[in-house]
């Protein structure tokens, strides 16, 4: 089977700790056993520390997060972000107890801390997530690169609440040949059972993705 591939640009001014765990024997083996396959690419991107896909991941450690907040930097950063991406990643890596090794920022609270976080959350188009470390912090943006390219093969969830067209789509999927993606597809030709049960299997043909034998199924079950 073959891989759908992404590129994943990574900024050129990132800790070279972050590019040395990538080179390392784990992590090689922890990207091939990935569905899809990524191709990393060192630049200078110019919002952002990683991207792929319209997708934005800043990356901040615990000090290097608190320093951006009080400066105003981190926000003017978000900003950038949600005015150029469609979904955007602040990613935290290390604990707050890192704070009380540092002589600079031993005053910074918990409390200030949460407050921080809630405000970014209440302001800023960005989800916010937080690792112990960058090991962590990578894998999880290699598995959200995988996820992006790989969620319209997820099993698709219908609402409890079905709708008509919820439904209809349930009721194509029941024949054999026919999934989700195949049956919306059906449905903008026919979007009512009746109207299907109609369709000969010439017209049925006419359709992307169907042939003689699903054609056959088709009438099989609905006829």
């Amino acid at each position: 089977m073959i891989k759908q591939k992404i590129l994943l640009s990574v900024d050129d001014r990132e800790d070279i700790k972050i590019f040395e765990l990538l080179e390392t024997k784990r992590f090689k083996e922890f990207i091939s056993s990935l569905k899809i396959e990524i191709e990393i690419t060192k630049q200078r991107l110019l919002i952002g520390d990683y991207l792929f896909n319209n997708v934005c991941c800043e990356r901040k450690t615990l000090p290097d997060f608190v320093s951006s907040v009080r400066s105003g930097h981190l926000q003017e950063q978000l900003a950038n972000m949600q005015s150029n991406y469609n979904e955007n990643y602040l990613l935290i890596s290390g604990n707050i107890s890192e704070c009380h090794f540092n002589p600079f920022l031993r005053d910074y609270s918990t409390s200030e801390y949460v407050g921080s976080l809630a405000s970014l959350s209440t302001n800023y188009n960005a989800r916010i997530l937080i690792f112990n470390n960058d090991s962590l912090l990578l894998k999880f943006i290699l598995k959200l690169a995988e996820k992006q390219i790989t969620k319209s093969a997820d099993k698709p969830i219908f609402r409890l609440t079905k709708t008509k067209e919820d439904r209809v789509l349930q009721a194509f999927c029941c024949c054999e040949g026919i999934g989700y993606e195949k049956a919306k597809t059906i449905m903008t030709k026919y979007p009512k059972i009746s109207s299907l049960c109609q369709a000969t299997s010439e017209e049925l043909k006419e359709i992307d993705g169907i042939g003689e034998k699903l054609a056959n199924n088709i009438k099989d079950v609905f006829y």
